[in-house]
């Protein structure tokens, strides 16, 4: 999917979305990582499955108002600790399928939110 919006240039956006792959700023990225409007971090983590604490506390150096987290194709849920570490953050927080945490991301960055995505393939 490729998306076509014109969005503010000086910052990070995701200008399309494949099942193995995101643009960002026009540029393939083919693992996961975290992206803020001025920032992005790749993460040796190769799939949902390995996230964990230390990637909720690089998500928070960021300094976030909302949290939204790519799943890949499936919606997939967080491990219960995981979940309580994020609700203790009390930052705002989504957890979706990587296409649509794609599209947030942008709409939620277009209204000059604090937006930060941890995104999975």
């Amino acid at each position: 999917m490729k998306f076509t919006e014109d969005l503010d240039k000086s910052k990070n956006t995701i200008t399309g979305y494949e099942k193995d792959c995101i643009y960002v700023n026009n540029k393939i990225i083919k693992k996961p990582f975290t992206l803020a409007p001025d920032a992005l971090v790749l993460w040796e983590a190769e799939a949902f499955t390995d996230f964990n604490n230390t990637h909720i506390d690089q998500i928070e150096a960021l300094k976030p108002e909302v949290i939204i987290i790519g799943t890949g194709e499936k919606h997939l849920f967080l491990d219960h600790s995981l979940l309580k570490k994020l609700v203790a953050l009390g930052i705002g927080y989504e957890i979706m399928t990587t296409s649509a945490a794609c599209r947030t991301y942008n709409i939620l960055i277009s209204e000059d939110r604090r937006v930060v995505a941890a995104l999975f393939q």
